[in-house]
This record gives structure tokens, sequence and C-alpha cells, in this order.
């Protein structure tokens, strides 16, 4: 299985999908991708230039506006995309009682299947939404554990977890037994935009803790793995399998992977100075059209 890239004018289809446009523009972006990716190159030189001409000015005029004025997206659409472009059907969410917070936007319409570990909270928890498991534990590796010996699988599953290191790793390390072959592994809070959030523990406001060095680590320790992160919502990190997985685009918009033992990412300022490379840092358009 490959994700779904065809052109750039593809990602036009995911904003529709994204339910954050108007009835109107939704239909217009429907019909502009089906302009952009009619294959057809006729004979005729004056239909070809006529084509030619449209394709650019969506390209260059309607595409970017779509972009420009559509609100700010988050982790759920970038799951949304994922589920909707791949036919996913089957989404598992893990989360602590202080992250996570949107699994009521994760659409049922795409995923038939959604499941959701809440750990480090009472055994009576609610927070008005669907919790399907349920730790006191601060790593939730019992619930984990529960599911993992079930045999279940998911095609997406979304880690956001208690930001310690030890947390972050475990969570990582069952996230992967519990995804199908063909499945894309989410993360979030993957890009501290700087030192002040990456406190090792707990502190009220702002706390992105260490969940991206625990990321980098886990991929470094599996050359099996591909991944990036989406420079969006403090880092959106995207995991797949890259011998079951294959991006179909020609174009090299994912940065190459780094020699990350050669590098002491554990160290802020090396981080920071290399983050680009280090995280494979991608923009929306790019995830577009890598992943759409």
């Amino acid at each position: 299985m490959a994700f779904s890239v065809v052109s750039p004018g593809k990602s036009l289809y995911l904003i529709p999908m994204l339910f954050k446009l108007s009835c109107i523009r939704t239909k217009i972006a429907i019909f502009l991708v089906h302009r952009l990716n009619n294959n057809i190159c006729p004979k005729n030189k004056v239909k070809q230039a006529i084509i030619s001409v449209e394709r650019s000015f969506i390209l260059l005029l309607v595409y970017p506006y779509i972009l420009r004025t559509t609100p700010k997206i988050g982790k759920a659409d970038i799951i949304n995309c994922l589920g909707q472009v791949n036919q996913y059907v089957s989404y598992l969410e893990i989360a602590s009682r202080t992250t996570g917070h949107r699994f009521g936007k994760v659409s049922k319409e795409i995923f038939s299947l959604r499941q959701r570990v809440l750990y480090n909270c009472p055994m009576n928890h609610s927070d008005g939404l669907q919790i399907d498991y349920t730790s006191a534990d601060l790593t939730g590796e019992d619930c984990l554990k529960e599911i993992a010996t079930t045999g279940k699988k998911f095609d997406v599953v979304f880690v956001d977890p208690y930001h310690s290191y030890k947390t972050s790793k475990s969570n990582l390390e069952y996230a992967i037994q519990l995804l199908n072959l063909r499945g894309v592994l989410v993360v979030h809070d993957c890009n501290p935009p700087n030192q002040s959030l990456t406190s090792p523990e707990f502190r009220k406001g702002g706390w992105l803790g260490q969940t991206y060095l625990a990321f980098l680590d886990f991929v470094n320790e599996r050359p099996d793995l591909e991944y990036c992160v989406v420079d969006i919502d403090w880092g959106v990190g995207i995991i797949w399998r890259a011998d079951k997985v294959k991006l179909k685009h020609s174009s090299n918009l994912i940065p190459d992977r780094p020699y990350l033992d050669s590098l002491d990412v554990h160290d802020w300022e090396i981080f920071n100075r290399n983050r680009n490379q280090i995280l494979r840092l991608i923009s929306v358009r790019q995830f577009f059209r890598n992943f759409a």
C-alpha cells in the first residue's frame, strides 16, 4: 500500500474533508480537484493550451488562496486526512489526562472504530468524551498490555503522551506493536519552539517535556521506520514502516534521514541549530503533496 499522491492539486481535496470550508467553497474545491487531476492530453494544440492555462491558474492563484484562507489545521486534521486518503477505518488514541483533548475532532465517518486510552487519571474520570481504557498509572502500560493481548491492530495510532521521557518512549514502543503493518503512527509535541518548554518534569502552563527526544531516540533505534514532522501544532510527527508504506511523489520533499547517532540531540543547542534536518521538518503544503 502507498500513500496516494497524484499531484499538488490533490491537496485541495483534503480541505473539504477537514470540514473547514463553507458549502460553496467545498463544491468549488472538489470541482477544481477533478479539473486539476484530469490526465487527458488532447492532440488538439488549442485544447492543450487551454488545459495548460487552466492548471496554471489553479496552481498559482486558486490553490494558494484556498490554503491561505483556511483556518489553521492541527493534529486531528492530520489524522483525518491520513484516514480519508488511505481508507483507514480504525483509530486508537493514547493520551494522559492532561494531553490529547481532540478525540471528539477525529471523524466518526472516516474511522468506524475509534478507541481511546486515557491514563494518569482516576478510574471514574470523565471528560464528556468516549474513554475505552482508563488507568491511574503514569504510563498507561497496564491498558496497553491489555489491548496487546487481544491481538487488536489499528490503522492509525495517535500518541499524545504524558511528556516525561520514560512515558513517551514507553507509549511509542507499545503504539508500534498495536499498529497495522500498513498503518501510520502520529505523535504530538515533537517540535518544541524553545527550551523553556522541555523541562523533564511536569510544570504548569506550557509543557512539551521530553516527548521530542523520546520520538527521536525511538526512530533512531528503528531503521525499518520512516518519519517526518509536520511543522504545525507544536510538531505533529508521522511514523510509518518503510517497507510497507511508500510515498508516490517523485520529488524529494522530505529531507534525507539524518544520522542521528552522530548528533547529540539531547543537547538543546545542537537540536535547535539542526532541527529542520533532525526532525525532517515539512510544511503543511509538503504534507499535502506527500501524503494526500
